[in-house]
């Protein structure tokens, strides 16, 4: 039987493999410093496997994956020199990079309202999420001098990103069991979305 872990809140969790129970474990990280699977050394692959899994059913990419991509690498390359993107205010504004990545925290492509989101810094240090899409506009791929082959590979790689590039991650996952992860000793989580207007389950500790 093949088992699999869902990426979750790494507080007051045991420290223990999700796997296997050895208490020899590193942490991979979803998204955050909190959230993620715990894991040893053998299990690696495991965790790499259904943090994926969990990326395409959340609409998510880790831009290192994408960076070995074929397709989409070089669009990336490219977008790692500055280049124009436009304003929420409609501005066209110029020195904006790829954010970096960090040896710890994943940087995510993301899928909101319909669009891929690229991750992008000004060089004066503000962020903001920018829709793969509107690269390939009139206006930005004129000031960009964007080819049109360019243009071309940007197009068919949102047709990727949409198709999944963890797809073989998710098929896999759908045929194991999964693992239930329990609280340290003493610790009970209660879901006080009602109480509090959140959906997200609260930890409290037994004394």
């Amino acid at each position: 039987m093949l088992y699999s872990a869902k990426p979750i809140s790494l507080v007051m969790r045991k420290l223990k493999c999700f796997y296997c129970e050895e208490d020899q474990v590193f942490d991979m990280y979803a998204a955050n410093a909190v959230f993620g699977i715990r894991h040893c050394a053998h299990h690696k692959e495991n965790a790499q496997r259904d943090i994926r899994c969990f990326y395409h059913e959340s609409e998510k990419v880790d831009i290192n994956d994408l960076r070995k991509h074929p397709g989409i690498s070089p669009i990336l390359a490219r977008f790692d020199n500055p280049i124009f993107i436009k304003r929420t205010n409609g501005d066209i504004d110029y020195d904006w990079t790829l954010r970096k990545s960090t040896t710890v925290f994943p940087l995510l492509m993301y899928k909101a309202h319909g669009q891929w989101c690229v991750p992008m810094k000004h060089e004066s240090g503000i962020s903001k999420d920018v829709p793969l899409k509107c690269f390939i506009s009139d206006e930005l791929k004129t000031v960009n001098d964007f080819s049109a082959e360019f243009c071309e590979n940007i197009d068919e790689a949102l047709k990727q990103l949409d198709n999944g590039i963890y797809k073989f991650e998710f098929e896999v996952v759908k045929v194991c069991d999964i693992i239930t992860i329990e609280e340290t000793d003493g610790v009970w989580t209660f879901d006080v979305g009602a109480a509090t207007g959140s959906n997200k389950p609260r930890v409290f500790i037994h004394a």
